[in-house]
């Protein structure tokens, strides 16, 4: 998670998952993902201090949900 300055004392909330997959005897990495996303718009830092889990907690199921997918239908990044 992360709390991008925009202006002034505006921010913006954004959320960065990876996903990894490597097998056990090889070592070798036969998936990796990365999803990034954002909040929807800029808010003050304050608002974050007293309420920001109203904003992470959709963005947190949004990335997992999407990581999910992928590594369920093994698409993206590095699958092989």
């Amino acid at each position: 998670m992360v709390l991008e300055r925009i202006q002034g004392d505006n921010v913006r909330l954004y959320v960065h998952l990876r996903g990894q997959m490597e097998l056990l005897v090889s070592g070798q990495t036969v998936w990796d993902r990365e999803e990034i996303a954002s909040s929807s718009e800029p808010r003050l830092l304050d608002y974050y201090k007293e309420s920001g889990m109203k904003d992470l907690d959709p963005l947190l199921e949004k990335t997992g949900k999407n990581l999910a997918y992928d590594f369920i239908y093994l698409k993206g990044g590095n699958a092989k």
